[in-house]
């Protein structure tokens, strides 16, 4: 099988991340390296992993199988987001990609990935993401970006969200509460949001996190096979 530039060139980051960070364990270096390699390994890692969904779902008939029975688990559920942490952006006035995963305490976690290019206008401070759309995959990896926008009349930081999934894996979430933010000059914008898709369903999550495990050593084995990095901690990565 052909593996795409895409996939190669993150690998070569994994491979650098990773003997940074065994570099840094040796040597003993400051926790804070350590937390940075370790953050740039896993989202490398995490991103690997969602190429491969891709090519496993359309290659692999075990995976199918394996992978659409999370779907179905993920199918409809309806949850809330809020957000954890509002951060500060120099340029952008809103979060315009969020980036994140479903743990396997059950929780969703996202963060800010990137944020939007305001052309100049006296209301681009106004502006706030009311509808975000993306997609959820197998491994419970999310990617959001926003789709609609509003205006306030001050700015306004997204505080919680309803979200829906439906049966391919599309998650929408629709901003529900706002909160005034009335002395940034415009520049906080959402930094972290978590959600409980699994909440009150601990059968279901369950399941969820034992097909996962199946289809990550699905997804390790594809990587050997062609020669691709394994990280052989990988538990600690999801």
């Amino acid at each position: 099988m052909i593996i795409p530039q895409t996939i190669k060139k993150l690998n070569k980051k994994l491979i650098k991340y990773s003997d940074e960070l065994e570099v840094c364990v040796k040597k003993n270096k400051s926790r804070k390296l350590f937390l940075k390699l370790k953050k740039q390994q896993i989202d490398t890692d995490r991103e690997i992993s969602r190429l491969i969904v891709g090519i496993l779902d359309d290659s692999n008939e075990n995976f199918r199988r394996v992978a659409d029975k999370n779907y179905k688990l993920l199918y409809n559920n309806n949850f809330k987001f809020k957000t954890t942490q509002k951060g500060m952006s120099l340029f952008g006035t809103h979060a315009s990609l969020l980036d994140g995963y479903i743990h396997d305490n059950g929780f969703a976690y996202c963060q800010t990935k990137k944020t939007n290019f305001p052309l100049f206008s006296l209301f681009a401070d106004f502006e706030y993401p009311s509808r975000f759309e993306g997609f959820i995959d197998c491994l419970g990896n999310i990617l959001l970006e926003v789709k609609q926008t509003k205006y306030g009349f001050y700015k306004r930081v997204p505080m919680a969200f309803d979200s829906r999934i439906f049966n391919n894996g599309k998650i929408i979430l629709d901003t529900t509460d706002l909160d005034p933010d009335f002395f940034s000059e415009g520049k906080h914008i959402i930094s972290n949001i978590i959600g409980s898709p699994f909440a009150h369903k601990e059968d279901e999550l369950l399941l969820f996190l034992e097909n996962k495990r199946i289809l990550i050593n699905m997804i390790n084995d594809f990587r050997n096979e062609n020669n691709l990095y394994v990280i052989t901690n990988h538990h600690e990565l999801y």
